[in-house]
């Protein structure tokens, strides 16, 4: 028997201080990211205190939504031994999911932050943040690429020029990587996953070039990551490595 709360939904009520302080890591993850914006772009005084103001509004925000969950699973119990008890408790590890993704996507996009970062960088600033989040995004892209083929040559055991053809073929996109300090450990740890990465960088170039590149016999091993990397995408959008499906 497990103690969660009924199906009435609770009358909206403001977070409690210890909701506030348990985000206190991810407010100064957002923080930190002001930091690096003021670092790359120089922001004024006021600007420094419209994005810090914007953190906390979506702190508070996230707060009072992790409660409202929390709420909706006090004083319920819950018989794990019947059908209906086990799909209540399949609900609340969904929820848990959910709050954990607005956790990691808080200040992200869609949040006051954002929206606030939109408004207060001028059109000079706005360049600049933009040329250094490529640069950033282009540069671990190759180091990912790097790492990749290092997996990949132990598969296949290429030669230099099958090792460059590829490795040219994935660094001519670079897709919309994530550049927070979130979403960097994030990438690190969906980059231990490096199958799953390496099959999903497959897929996501042309596939004749891709044979173009290497023997009949390695592209027996390597067609097989390619369709492997047809079904990887979903879960590399939903860890939260790329921006979105779109970008």
């Amino acid at each position: 028997m497990i103690g969660l709360q009924g199906a009435e939904k609770p009358n909206p009520q403001p977070a409690t201080e210890g909701s506030l302080q348990k985000l206190a890591s991810v407010r100064q993850q957002a923080i930190m990211r002001a930091d690096s914006i003021d670092a790359v772009c120089s922001l004024s005084a006021e600007q420094k205190a419209k994005l810090v103001l914007a953190i906390d509004a979506d702190i508070q925000r996230l707060a009072d939504e992790i409660d409202a969950v929390r709420r909706t699973y006090v004083g319920v119990r819950v018989n794990m031994q019947d059908a209906a008890g086990q799909q209540q408790w399949q609900l609340v590890h969904q929820n848990a999911q959910q709050c954990r993704q607005w956790v990691e996507r808080a200040c992200e996009e869609g949040s006051i932050f954002t929206k606030t970062l939109q408004q207060t960088l001028d059109r000079e600033q706005g360049d600049k943040w933009a040329a250094d989040r490529l640069a950033g995004r282009e540069n671990r892209w190759q180091d990912m690429v790097a790492s990749s083929l290092l997996h990949l040559d132990d598969m296949l055991g290429l030669l230099q020029g099958q090792h460059e053809a590829i490795e040219k073929l994935l660094l001519e996109k670079t897709p919309p990587l994530r550049m927070d300090s979130v979403d960097m450990a994030r990438q690190r740890g969906v980059m231990n996953n490096w199958h799953m990465v390496l099959c999903w960088m497959l897929f996501e170039v042309d596939s004749n070039r891709l044979k173009a590149a290497v023997n009949e016999r390695q592209w027996k091993v390597l067609s097989q990551l390619v369709q492997q990397g047809k079904h990887m995408r979903a879960g590399i959008v939903q860890s939260g490595f790329l921006e979105s499906e779109e970008q």
